[in-house]
């Protein structure tokens, strides 16, 4: 039994690393992203109408799938939204921040749940510091991405499961799971169905008694079979944009050009190696791949601008041997940890498998937590080793030193690249310079009888929407809808005295027109009154085997008017 010193300083560990988790997530947050993508500002405004208005930006009451570009957006951190703009007004701050408060609030979730399945503090505790300092779940957290409110629910709803079941059907405890999993399927498109396989996978397999086991499913089963409806009806009847490998086509290219070298061959080949469900199979294994790939996890992370910055894994480096060992350690003495951590990684892949783009960040978010738990594993049994060995800890003191600082290395520069080199290199890919664009816009379009943005400026409208608090009564009123593309997504032809098309040479010679164009183009007909550009960003080169290093401003946005007035 612990002394009751122990466990005073097992809780001061515990309030250090959340506090610790909180201020990585909190810090900076309004400006670090250095600005609002496209999916934030729409999560943003669709808040701010409903807060308003009872409405989305469509003018639906209340809706349940949020329509937005056409993707469909989930309703929970909608919702969420909607107190923190009350709260914040709609500011960058009030968008970010459910993600960051579930962000931190994860950690606590995953403390509770890794301590019900080991009964062991100290390991839970190394398990939260390092999902504190995690690459992946502190980008994540940073950010107005809905799968960080999902792993929240997620992961709490399996602690409430596993404690349910350890207390032999405790029924407010499994009401509690079944919402969080609820709730977690409604937060983002992967988890719909990867919720449910969780929460079905968690009831089976940790119920040990047949009795159990048969009451915790008469519970789940038909929980399970109500949301699953729900969710289908929803998914059917909203038609939302194609994410995975049969609907997206992308798929079944490189087997289709393979077919075409193949016209002679028996139709028996053809049918047997290149069909489309042999494609469909042979995608999927190598998406899982994908997910599993080291470069992907520990060296350079996701490629896609939003979800990460290419100098860092999704772990830092040093996790890839402490990942294996935990995994090896795991394999060799069934630890409890270990198990939970399979169950939920392989359960993960069996979903995310079927994406249509792998990696993929956002989709293989749920990866992070049994990763981590292997990670806890194998570092807490270095640390069992090296303190078997304090008699010798005179050998030891060198290699400890080297991998403090090895460590400690990969931290500093993952954080000194995400505060510094981030903002500058991803500025556009974050949309940086929106907000300036829009509120210089607001201050003079009194002036003009219509603006003009040029759809090859890629201003998107709900940035329009979101940083000029846009009325939402007036948005319904004057909206112009264009038509989906092949792909299901959707923009906007006019909202107010605001066009989004291209400019054709007959606009230069309308009156009192405002313009908003790409930085490539030029207007001799029109008089340039504003350039937007983005932070400087310094570029090395080696030309001759010397290195050059100089910075480099690339433009955002012109802006023109018409010569008459």
């Amino acid at each position: 039994m612990k002394k009751p010193f122990d466990r005073k300083i097992e809780l001061v560990c515990l309030i250090f690393i959340i506090s610790i988790g909180i201020f990585l997530r909190f810090f900076q947050l309004s400006s670090v992203p250095p600005g609002l993508y496209q999916d934030e500002t729409a999560l943003g405004y669709n808040a701010y109408s409903i807060l308003q208005t009872g409405k989305d930006e469509h003018g639906e009451i209340f809706p349940i799938y949020f329509e937005s570009f056409g993707d469909f957006k989930l309703p929970v951190y909608i919702y969420l939204t909607v107190v923190s703009v009350a709260l914040f007004g709609l500011t960058e701050f009030a968008i970010r921040f459910p993600s960051a408060l579930f962000g931190s609030l994860t950690l606590l979730s995953a403390f509770f749940l890794i301590r019900q399945i080991t009964v062991n503090t100290r390991l839970t505790l190394l398990l939260s510091a390092l999902l504190a300092i995690n690459p992946w779940h502190l980008f994540f957290s940073r950010a107005g991405f809905e799968v960080n409110v999902g792993l929240f629910f997620a992961v709490t709803g399996t602690w409430f499961l596993i404690k349910a079941i350890h207390q032999r059907v405790h029924y407010v405890l499994y009401t509690l799971a079944f919402l969080c999993f609820f709730l977690a399927a409604y937060s983002y498109n992967v988890s719909r169905i990867l919720a449910p396989m969780l929460l079905l996978v968690f009831s089976i397999l940790y119920t040990k008694s047949k009795t159990n086991k048969q009451k915790a499913l008469f519970i789940i089963i038909p929980l399970l079979l109500l949301s699953s409806i729900m969710l289908l009806s929803l998914t059917v009847s909203s038609g939302g944009t194609t994410t995975n490998i049969i609907g997206g086509g992308d798929s079944l290219v490189n087997a289709i050009e393979l077919r075409s070298y193949m016209i002679q061959m028996p139709d028996i080949v053809e049918k047997l190696f290149f069909s489309s469900p042999a494609q469909y199979i042979k995608q999927y294994i190598e998406n899982i791949i994908g997910f599993l790939s080291p470069a992907f996890l520990f060296v350079s992370g996701s490629s896609h601008g939003n979800h990460g910055i290419a100098t860092t894994g999704q772990f830092y480096l040093f996790e890839f041997f402490t990942v294996i060992l935990g995994i090896f350690i795991g394999i060799r003495t069934k630890e409890k940890l270990a198990q939970f951590a399979g169950l939920w990684l392989l359960t993960t892949l069996a979903v995310i498998g079927v994406s249509n783009q792998a990696p993929h960040a956002t989709r293989g978010f749920f990866l992070v937590l049994p990763l981590t738990c292997f990670s806890t594993l194998g570092l807490f049994s270095i640390f069992q080793y090296l303190h078997s060995r304090l008699s010798q800890r005179f050998i030891w003191i060198i290699p400890v030193f080297l991998v403090g600082i090895f460590v400690t290395m990969q931290v500093v520069q993952y954080f000194s690249s995400y505060y510094y080199r981030f903002p500058a290199v991803y500025a556009k890919q974050w949309r940086s310079q929106d907000k300036a664009v829009n509120l210089y816009l607001q201050g003079i379009e009194k002036e003009y009888d219509r603006i003009i943005i040029d759809q090859n400026a890629n201003l998107i409208y709900t940035s329009l929407l979101f940083y000029q608090k846009y009325s939402p009564s007036q948005l319904h009123a004057t909206q112009i809808r264009e038509l989906k593309n092949k792909e299901g997504y959707y923009g906007v032809d006019k909202i107010g005295t605001y066009e989004f098309r291209e400019i054709t040479p007959e606009d230069t010679n309308l009156l009192n027109t405002l313009f908003v164009t790409d930085p490539d183009k030029e207007f001799p007909e029109l008089i340039k009154i504003k350039e937007f550009a983005y932070p400087p960003r310094s570029v090395v080169l080696i030309h001759q085997g010397n290195l050059a290093q100089y910075p480099i401003t690339d433009a955002a946005y012109t802006i023109y008017r018409t010569k008459e007035q």
